[in-house]
């Protein structure tokens, strides 16, 4: 311990100045060094190569060390069986990372594949519902069957108790077009066509010039459908009918060949 002679405060030994008033403290005076004693060094020992034969001890032949004691499983490759060469052979992580993405480019192609097979499956397998035919499809089927002189056409599209209603021998229609939109009334419904007709040549009575004439002008009626259970049906009964009426009500002085 060392005493501060300022304030007489008692400071531990090494400390450079009082920790009361910061006053310097006398230092020990440091221990004498002794110093260490040179050692000569020894001369080395000679090398091998230059001592006498006499003082060389001979070897000893190592005894043969087996793999199966020293060394790990490892794949053998080719050689007799006193002559045998060992190799470690590790994957690399580049070829196993393609392998691994061969399996998914693989699995992914089978499920495309299976996938497709089932709606092809699906597509030729169960019949689609075909899409129920409107009024105004109808009408322009039967149209097309009139002006065509399809008769099995217009007996598929009538009604079944208008089946056996036909047009006169001496009349043919040439044209008929629809004229407007279909108008729906519960389970019937009317639809405005446009039609041209002309007397039939092949009929053996000569019509009259005021017939030719009645026949060749343009006319617009009605075409009556009734909706059955087999959808909408032309009602052919009463569209000729029509026909009949509209003729003998545009041209009331002519007078037309027997209707029957």
């Amino acid at each position: 311990m060392v005493d501060c002679a300022r304030c007489g405060a008692v400071n531990k030994a090494g400390r450079a100045s009082c920790w009361n008033c910061l006053a310097p403290l006398p230092q020990a005076a440091a221990p004498p060094v002794t110093p260490e004693p040179v050692v000569s060094p020894t001369p080395l020992d000679p090398p091998p190569a230059s001592l006498p034969h006499s003082y060389r001890t001979p070897l000893e032949p190592l005894a043969p060390v087996t793999c199966e004691e020293t060394c790990p499983p490892a794949r053998r490759r080719g050689g007799d069986a006193d002559n045998r060469t060992f190799a470690y052979v590790g994957t690399p992580v580049a070829v196993a990372s393609q392998r691994g993405l061969s399996w998914v480019m693989v699995t992914v192609l089978l499920i495309t594949v299976m996938l497709l097979a089932a709606v092809l499956f699906w597509f030729f397998t169960f019949p689609r519902t075909p899409r129920a035919a409107s009024a105004l499809d109808i009408a322009t089927a039967y149209l097309t069957a009139v002006k065509t002189f399809d008769i099995g056409t217009q007996q598929r599209l009538s009604t079944e108790d208008s089946k056996s209603a036909f047009l006169p021998p001496w009349l043919s229609i040439l044209d008929a077009q629809p004229a407007g939109a279909v108008s729906m009334q519960a389970d019937r419904a009317e639809l405005p066509i446009d039609m041209m007709m002309a007397y039939t040549s092949a009929n053996e009575q000569a019509p009259s010039e005021s017939v030719r004439n009645a026949l060749a002008r343009p006319y617009r009626l009605l075409l009556q459908l009734e909706h059955t259970s087999q959808g909408w049906r032309v009602d052919q009964a009463a569209f000729f009918h029509t026909v009949r009426q509209t003729l003998a009500i545009k041209n009331p002085t002519v007078v037309f060949p027997p209707w029957e």
